[in-house]
């Protein structure tokens, strides 16, 4: 299983958790009906009061909460679970790209969940982030938005671009090309996927520098996925091609994809961007990446795979007929709507002026859906017929090269039974040619031992909360430099604070002490540093309660200013943070009463103490942008 099977059930059973919450908003007061970028201050309570708002917003942070859970799972996974000799250069280039999908799950979904807790807070507190009236900022929620809606886009292409390096190497009958290449650009796209959202604000007015900037990052992402392209062109280049199912989708995938990236280098020219932002020529730009490429590609990987999933062959002849009906149906639908934007036409209009060449070109836009409609149903039929009555596939249909093919078809509850010898990146290949052996790449590092899952999978939630509470303190920032009338920082009670802050600073020292009593089995000095660590804690938590209590007091609340709304939020999530990491010490000071800690708990408190470390950490951010920066006014 995964690294962490409870987390891995916990981010499968959010899935439907955001759906009902999500659909529920029809049934308490109607639909969000604010487009899924929900733009301030649109989605705020003066202009959409109905709670179908609150319900989107809930459900998009529980479908991101599951999706953040996915990633830590899959990097621990990945890091500290791999088969012997499967070193990280060895690793399927489906599973490396994954690997580093992950990162970018765990650096782009947190910042819209902090940016869903803000407006949640505005929503539910009368708080004033997005609220111009106010002091707030809706060019910040288009910052927040799309800081996490491009990197989306990858985090959804990523696994695609996994699944064609996979397919095209079988069914070329060659290695990959490049296949440092393959995973290198992926680590680049991941970098550079974190600062080229601002091409989606050219018309925001964001000045020139950040045009600039982001103008140039756009046109420099095309580097790393113009690389991909190299390498699976060279990959079919002189290779025994077979042109079955599974590849024709890919080798679709791979023009239409070259005509996205195309279209979607346009949008880095400022100019160019302006004249097409809000056209058909973006709607089309969009599909053929969401559809064009990606789709394509997963139609692909569920023509490759699905024997492994089922035991079962998919229809070759229906097969065909899903693919081609898919081409031409795909590209009757958007490649007109590429000349429908030049000429004119916006998006977001459910109809249109009878204006020159727009009818004809709308038309047969329409008639391409009832070709992807037909290849849709001709798939379900497949899938519904194979999975009962297909040919029986065997372990390795496609003679791929690939651990999963090492198995049967479907595989046994525990995957493997034995591993075969990994020393290269196809050990398939390697057991049917014995004669023709890969060249083994790096040692033999079978015996190295793997990083512990448990500190991995805490160090990949602190990376993704890093995110969270950076978004916060930045907010914090953005607001503490156009300050508004009332209450400021001014007004907070720094000697007390400090007091407070030292509290929680020395349960650092405390919880390592306890750590180092662990390591030497002294069982009495742990739980007394543990003690203390906790008591200090607490002591902090209610210096917090006090401060909080003596604002409320004096007629300070989160709705009171744009001050008071941006304090509340950042310290309060902090406190809560806090929290949290008490109640884990508390539960680990319960075991450790219960009897022998150290044989079966001691990597798991240890990772405890780098969550509790980093609260700490964070602490220091805060303190220094809430309370000591004021000083220097």
């Amino acid at each position: 299983d995964m690294a962490f099977p409870r987390l891995n059930a916990f981010g499968f059973w959010c899935v439907p958790l955001g759906g009902i919450l999500l659909h529920f908003s029809v049934l308490a007061g109607g639909a969000p009906a604010v487009g899924w970028f929900a733009y301030a201050p649109l989605s705020e309570t003066p202009y959409a009061g109905w709670q179908g708002v609150d319900y989107w917003a809930i459900a998009i942070f529980v479908l991101g909460t599951g999706s953040i859970s996915f990633a830590i799972n899959v990097i621990a996974t990945v890091l500290c679970l791999r088969a012997p000799g499967m070193t990280m250069r060895r690793l399927p280039l489906f599973t490396w790209i994954n690997f580093v999908n992950a990162f970018i799950i765990l650096a782009a979904l947190p910042v819209l969940n902090a940016g869903l807790a803000m407006l949640l807070i505005d929503r539910q507190l009368e708080g004033h982030f997005f609220l111009p009236a106010h002091g707030g900022s809706a060019v910040l929620w288009q910052h927040i938005f799309w800081a996490f809606g491009h990197p989306e886009v990858y985090i959804l292409a990523l696994p695609a671009f996994g699944m064609v390096s996979e397919i095209i190497p079988v069914f070329s009958r060659k290695p990959i090309f490049g296949y440092e290449f393959v995973a290198a650009s992926s680590v680049a796209i991941a970098v550079l996927s974190m600062g080229v959202w601002g091409h989606h604000m050219f018309t925001v007015g964001m000045g020139r520098p950040l045009d600039v900037f982001f103008a140039i990052s756009s046109m420099l992402i095309a580097i790393p996925t113009g690389v991909k392209v190299l390498n699976w062109t060279a990959t079919m280049l002189g290779g025994r091609i077979r042109f079955q199912v599974p590849m024709l989708f890919c080798i679709a995938f791979l023009i239409q994809f070259l005509i996205a990236g195309i279209t979607g280098i346009s949008h880095a020219i400022v100019p160019l961007d302006w004249q097409t932002k809000n056209s058909y020529f973006l709607v089309a730009h969009f599909h053929f990446v969401a559809v064009g490429a990606i789709v394509f590609a997963v139609l692909g990987g569920i023509q490759y795979w699905f024997p492994k999933m089922s035991g079962r062959m998919l229809s070759e002849s229906l097969g065909k007929w899903t693919f081609w009906l898919m081409v031409i149906g795909f590209n009757l639908t958007f490649v007109i709507q590429h000349f429908l934007g030049l000429v004119g036409m916006p998006r977001r209009i459910y109809t249109y002026p009878d204006l020159p060449n727009w009818g004809w070109m709308n038309m047969l836009s329409t008639s391409g859906v009832f070709f992807m409609s037909a290849s849709a149903l001709v798939l379900v039929w497949n899938l519904a017929v194979s999975f009962f009555r297909g040919k029986i596939a065997g372990d390795n249909p496609w003679d791929a090269w690939t651990l999963e093919w090492a198995t049967s078809s479907p595989p046994p509850h525990e995957n493997f039974y034995a591993l075969p010898p990994i020393r290269g990146r196809r050990p398939l290949w390697d057991i049917a040619h014995p004669d023709r052996p890969d060249t083994i790449v790096g040692p033999n590092t079978a015996d190295v031992t793997l990083p512990d899952h448990n500190k991995t999978g805490i160090l990949a939630f602190i990376f993704s909360e890093a995110g969270f509470f950076g978004i916060l303190i930045l907010s914090y920032l953005y607001f503490y430099a156009h300050p508004q009338p009332g209450p400021g920082p001014h007004g907070l009670d720094l000697k007390r604070t400090l007091l407070f802050s030292v509290c929680l600073f020395v349960s650092s020292f405390t919880f390592w002490r306890s750590e180092i009593a662990l390591r030497h089995k002294r069982r009495g000095s742990m739980l007394g540093w543990l003690i203390f660590t906790i008591a200090l804690g607490a002591v902090f938590l209610v210096g917090q309660v006090g401060e909080y209590w003596k604002l409320f007091q004096s007629g300070v609340e989160v709705s009171t200013n744009l001050f008071a709304t941006a304090f509340f939020t950042l310290t309060g999530f902090h406190g809560l943070h806090v929290f949290i990491g008490l109640v884990a010490l508390l539960i680990f000071l319960w075991l450790a009463w219960q009897g022998d800690f150290a044989s079966g708990h001691g990597s798991a408190f240890e990772a405890a103490g780098y969550y509790w470390h980093f609260v700490d950490i964070v602490w220091v951010f805060v303190l220094f942008t809430v309370y000591i920066l004021p000083l220097f006014q």
